[in-house]
């Protein structure tokens, strides 16, 4: 007897190599004709570690808050004034379309396992609003930390941060806890209120949480 049935085999899922898209990427926008550069833009993209874009080209122009989507290993999302965004991205690098452009990222500090390796600096805490700064903070690689909050004008801030807004605080009397990608202070930082940092695992960037008021986390040094 002759077996007629088909030979189904199914194809292997496809695999995709794990990637963290959370932090600063330098990128590079070209513009081809026939093959040919015609012009080229450089500039930095970054992904907050809560989702939060930005991306600034060196002319100046700038777009911040423009959603996306992870699908694998393809990132997709429409960027105003650019266009639809589509890259392929494999471990430190990405390249893909943004509008009429071809596109390529490269991560611009390699990823860490823990804030330990890379949060001892200066970070700056810019208004969530307008990216003013707010304060600034020193972390020492003895778990010290010193705060300087140069005092608010606006109307958003809390009740403790605005009692101290017209002297502004400048405290080092706290020391602070790493959690893995995140520190603590360990007491209420006197006339501010209780610090938290998140940070993306390249330690460029991150989000603050200063007596429940939001800001953006950026390193100075």
């Amino acid at each position: 007897m002759v077996d007629n049935r088909l030979d189904v085999r199914k194809e292997p899922e496809p695999t995709h190599e794990p990637f963290e898209l959370a932090g600063t990427w330098d990128i590079v926008c070209k513009d081809k004709v026939d093959g040919d550069v015609i012009a080229e833009f450089s500039g930095v993209l970054t992904f907050d570690p809560e989702g939060g874009t930005s991306l600034e080209f060196d002319s100046g122009w700038s777009t911040r808050g423009f959603s996306f989507e992870v699908d694998g290993s393809k990132v997709t999302g429409v960027v105003p004034d650019q266009g639809y965004l589509s890259i392929n991205v494999s471990g430190d690098k990405g390249s893909g379309k943004m509008g009429v452009y071809e596109f390529e990222m490269s991560r611009r500090k390699p990823l860490q396992d823990s804030a330990a390796k890379y949060a001892a600096g200066t970070w700056d805490l810019l208004s969530k609003h307008d990216q003013e700064r707010i304060a600034k903070v020193t972390l020492s690689a003895d778990l010290k930390g010193k705060l300087e909050h140069e005092g608010l004008t606006r109307s958003t801030t809390t009740t403790a941060t605005a009692a101290s807004a017209e002297g502004g605080v400048k405290d080092d009397s706290w020391t602070y806890t790493i959690d893995e990608h995140s520190i603590s202070s360990d007491q209420s930082i006197p006339g501010a209120g209780k610090l938290r940092m998140t940070f993306t695992p390249d330690g460029t960037l991150g989000i603050a949480t200063l007596d429940d008021e939001r800001f953006e986390v950026v390193r100075v040094a």
